[in-house]
């Protein structure tokens, strides 16, 4: 079965489904994209199921066009919601949309704002727990300064399934000491790689993809057998970063795209913006969202 993992829709009736732009995400959703166009985009691409997230862009953190969507098509669609994690209780709220909907996942966002302290503060972990509760994944959206504090959460957590939104906006070259590598050695920890980091990542000169992760990597397919062991490659000091904060953000600015699991490439830069992203699907792996 083919699993499109990162889809978004939009509700084309804004009375009952009124859209509060953030700044963040591109504005594929001025055009349309609802529910039953991704439904004939899913069956044009051949493929089975899609997982609907949670659009924070039109709608921030009001999960009623995603619920709705899903709601109709729950043969073909599952749902990851988003909550505010700067909220006075992220975990309640995630309580109160598993009453009203059956939920694959939860998105987290730490960017596009204030530094997120929702990742220390106690908040996270409640998240986190009450994730685990309800057997659903975290999706987390943070860059890679912040990877540390996921994998604080993450790693006494081993049954709470992690997706990590964008790989983690990898800075390039990509090297042993990379951040997102300090989390390949957690079994529980999953890269969501989204389209825009495979279009990214093409060779100028040869328009083919490069890899996400370094030959070396637990995630590689093949590793050299001189390879660090993560522990070593953890304690490397991090490559000095390409790409300042801003610049990464701009990710933010494409939309959220396809996404594949745990393989995949990324791009060769810094993210240009610009380019539009839609509903329609591509063929991906299983998503790592039950």
């Amino acid at each position: 079965m083919i699993v499109d993992t990162h889809v978004h829709v939009a509700c084309l009736d804004t009375d009952r489904y009124p859209r509060s732009p953030r700044g963040v995400g591109s504005d594929w959703w001025r055009s349309g994209h609802d529910a039953a166009s991704l439904v004939a985009a899913l069956d044009a691409a051949g493929v089975a199921r899609a997982v609907v997230v949670q659009a924070v862009g039109p709608y921030g953190y009001d999960n009623r066009c995603a619920v709705d969507a899903v709601a109709a098509h729950p043969d073909r669609l599952s749902l990851v919601v988003a909550v505010d994690p700067e909220s006075a209780d992220p975990a309640a709220d995630l309580g109160r949309l598993a009453r009203d909907a059956p939920l694959a996942g939860v998105r987290l966002f730490g960017v596009g704002g204030d530094e997120p302290a929702w990742l220390t503060d106690g908040r996270g972990g409640a998240v986190w727990d009450a994730a685990g509760a309800l057997g659903i994944t975290v999706v987390p959206v943070v860059f890679p300064r912040h990877l540390g504090a996921v994998r604080a959460l993450a790693e006494p957590r081993p049954s709470v399934v992690v997706a990590l939104d964008h790989a983690g906006f990898p800075d390039h070259p990509l090297d042993a000491g990379a951040p997102v590598l300090g989390l390949a050695d957690l079994p529980a920890v999953h890269l969501k790689v989204s389209s825009h980091l495979l279009l990214e990542a093409a060779d100028p000169t040869t328009r083919r993809p490069r890899p996400i992760t370094a030959a070396c990597s637990p995630w590689a397919r093949w590793r050299p057998p001189d390879c660090r062991p993560p522990t070593a490659r953890r304690s490397s000091p991090a490559p000095p970063p390409v790409c300042s904060d801003a610049r990464r953000g701009a990710v933010l600015n494409r939309g959220g795209g396809r996404a594949g699991r745990d393989r995949g490439r990324t791009r060769a830069g810094c993210p240009r913006r610009g380019t539009r992203a839609g509903p329609t699907s591509r063929r991906r792996r299983r998503a790592p969202a039950r």
